[in-house]
């Protein structure tokens, strides 16, 4: 045999020999208890990573974070992850209060970034296994990530100390509250209790300055028309409306420009917004003029005003703006109170929040209490109130 062949033969002997070896070690237990243990490993891995379904573009599947996890690290995980974007915690400050909520603030990236974070609130709320949806915010150019674990039911005076006797120990502090004003803009969706709420007030103002509130309802003449025999009704079309308010304006300039006694006088204008529909430019020009002279200058003549309207915007006399009808004291029933708080100019971002946070908890308590009464005039109706120097909830008195 040759050198060569004899080399060759010994390298084919040597990778046989070789390739028993390999096949006989992979057999070994200890081999396959590793095996195991790696398919183990892989299995654990897999039953961290749920499927979350996502947009239609995105196919992947989302990673969660291990349950050690903080509050900020658990988001971080979820927006490094499953986002890409880098995010550097800053600071995250336990305040475990009453209301039990923790705040985390982040560095941002990009400011495009937080409106592409908003969908992993979700899967944050699912790992901490909280009631309430997690919120972000930007405070600062910081990203602010808010988690609230426990919020307790607050007490009705916790939320307003402006309450119906029913709730307040047989004391009624709405109505003096309300009373001490003497002009008003009530709105509210349909049935929301405007009309009530303004005969409420109004039978309390006439009480405490001695007259009889005088009436104009434009719809003396329909089914919806519940404001009874206590007032003198001076107007019933919405013809008949318009030409009263120029008539009480003319009254205020008259009272401001002569001397001698001013007797006090209650007026109502209901459905003033649909009597707006009813005129031309001629007599909207007209009726804003007089609306103005009445809204500024009335309770300085001893006039107390009401005007109801579904709709609270501005310019619902075309040319009038939020400070003209500042003068006014707003109240805004039930669902219209959300508009009042996210529309108005005096109020910051943080003031906002903190009173539609309240206003919600009040909604809901009243929702609860109303849920198995059928007597609707004795229902509990939230309001938001802006006078002229603040902002205040009040849950209605029932209605007589």
């Amino acid at each position: 045999m040759s050198t060569t062949a004899a080399f060759l033969f010994g390298l084919s002997g040597m990778m046989i020999g070789t390739s028993l070896l390999v096949h006989s070690y992979r057999d070994t237990p200890i081999v396959r208890r590793w095996r195991n243990v790696g398919r183990n490993a892989k299995r654990e891995r897999m039953r961290e990573t749920r499927a979350l379904v996502l947009g239609v573009d995105d196919k992947k599947r989302y990673q969660f974070p291990p349950a050690s996890y903080s509050e900020g690290q658990a988001f971080q995980f979820l927006c490094v992850t499953n986002s890409d974007v880098p995010l550097v915690i800053v600071s995250e400050s336990d305040k475990r209060d009453s209301k039990g909520y923790v705040e985390v603030t982040f560095t941002i990236p990009h400011v495009d970034s937080w409106t592409r974070l908003q969908r992993h609130l979700d899967p944050l709320q699912s790992v901490l296994c909280i009631g309430h949806r997690p919120t972000l915010t930007v405070h600062n150019d910081k990203l602010v990530l808010r988690c609230v674990y426990h919020v307790p039911e607050p007490t009705w005076l916790e939320l307003t100390p402006y309450l119906p006797s029913s709730l307040n120990g047989g004391t009624d502090t709405v109505s003096p509250y309300l009373g001490g004003y003497q002009r008003f803009r009530i709105t509210g969706g349909s049935e929301a209790g405007k009309s009530p709420t303004a005969k409420n007030i109004a039978l309390h103002l006439a009480e405490k300055y001695g007259t009889t509130a005088r009436l104009s309802n434009p719809q003396s003449y329909s089914n919806k028309n519940y404001w009874g025999n206590r007032f003198d009704v001076v107007a019933r079309t919405h013809t008949e409306q318009y030409e009263l308010i120029l008539q009480v304006a003319h009254e205020v300039i008259t009272r401001g420009t002569s001397n001698g006694h001013k007797p006090y006088e209650v007026y109502i204008f209901d459905e003033l917004d649909s009597t707006v529909a009813f005129l031309d430019m001629k007599e909207l020009k007209e009726l804003k003029a007089a609306i103005l002279m009445i809204i500024k200058q009335a309770s300085h003549q001893n006039i107390c005003v009401l005007f109801l309207g579904q709709t609270s915007a501005a310019n619902l006399i075309p040319g009038t703006t939020k400070s003209d009808w500042m003068s006014l004291v707003t109240v805004a029933i039930g669902s219209t109170g959300y508009d009042a708080i996210s529309k108005s100019v005096a109020l910051t971002s943080k003031r906002k929040a903190q009173l539609t946070e309240r206003y919600e908890f009040t909604m809901r308590k009243a929702q609860q209490a109303n849920k198995n009464n059928p007597n609707k005039a004795t229902w509990l109706r939230p309001a938001i109130v802006f006078d002229p120097t603040s902002v205040e909830i009040v849950v209605l008195p029932p209605f007589s």
